[in-house]
C-alpha cells in the first residue's frame, strides 16, 4: 500500500484523513499493523506487557494522554491536533 502513497501523496493525506476519525486506539492498531510491528515489540518499546499493548488497542479502553504519547513515541509518531478546516483545505487543494 505504500507503494501507491508514494505514487499519489494526495491519496495518502486523504487515507491519514479518514484514519483520523478512528478513535485512537483503532488508530495505533492499524499504525502498527502498517509498521510491520508486533504487539510484543510495541511493549518492548514501552516497557509494557503485550496484554497491556492489547488492552490499548481495544476500542471500548479509555486512554490517558501520557499513555497515547508514549504509544505515539513507540510507533515513531506524533500526537498533532490539526483543525479540521485545516485539513480540509489540503484535500481539497
Amino acid at each position: 500500500m505504500d507503494g501507491v502513497f508514494e505514487k499519489d501523496p494526495l491519496l495518502k493525506l486523504a487515507y491519514l484523513a479518514e484514519l483520523a476519525k478512528e478513535p485512537i486506539n483503532t488508530q495505533l492498531a492499524v499504525l502498527r499493523h502498517r509498521l510491520g510491528l508486533t504487539q510484543e515489540e510495541v511493549a518492548k518499546r514501552m516497557s509494557l506487557r503485550q496484554s497491556n499493548v492489547a488492552r490499548l488497542e481495544r476500542k471500548n479502553e479509555n486512554l490517558t494522554s501520557k499513555m497515547v504519547a508514549r504509544a505515539a513515541k513507540a510507533l515513531g509518531c506524533r500526537v498533532v491536533l490539526i483543525p479540521e478546516t485545516e485539513l480540509a483545505r489540503f484535500l481539497t487543494a
